[in-house]
């Protein structure tokens, strides 16, 4: 698929240049910045989205839910102490924990848990 973006992108500059030619050069060199941005973030986040959605699948398959909850302290302020604990120790940005803090909620954990699971990582995580 980023095959298709990157020959896409290529194919558009292209066809303005040849159809406009040296009338569009600055409109080209916006265009190039824009492209050059957009797949740099791309790859930049790649990495974490796939080790965040890895995780969670891990998450679904191998950890039964009474486990799951039976591990997490019993009062709410400890269990979301422990839960922000977690999403800091996690080494993936908010791209990867929102599958993560999804995968959590389906295994029974509660909606507020989760969220302050997903605000955890994004604040500490570089």
């Amino acid at each position: 698929m980023l095959k298709k973006i990157i020959f896409g992108s290529f194919s558009i500059v292209l066809l303005l240049y040849l159809t406009y030619g040296e009338r569009l050069t600055l409109k080209v060199l916006w265009l190039q910045d824009a492209i050059s941005l957009f797949l740099g973030l791309v790859y930049e986040a790649l990495p974490f989205l796939l080790l965040g959605i890895i995780i969670s699948v891990v998450i679904e398959l191998f950890v039964p839910t009474q486990k799951l909850l039976s591990k997490l302290p019993k009062n709410p302020l400890q269990r979301r102490l422990s839960l922000s604990l977690f999403g800091v120790l996690l080494p993936v940005c908010e791209c990867g924990n929102v599958p993560t803090a999804r995968a959590l909620i389906r295994q029974g954990l509660h909606p507020a848990d989760s969220l302050v699971f997903l605000l955890a990582a994004p604040i500490l995580n570089p």
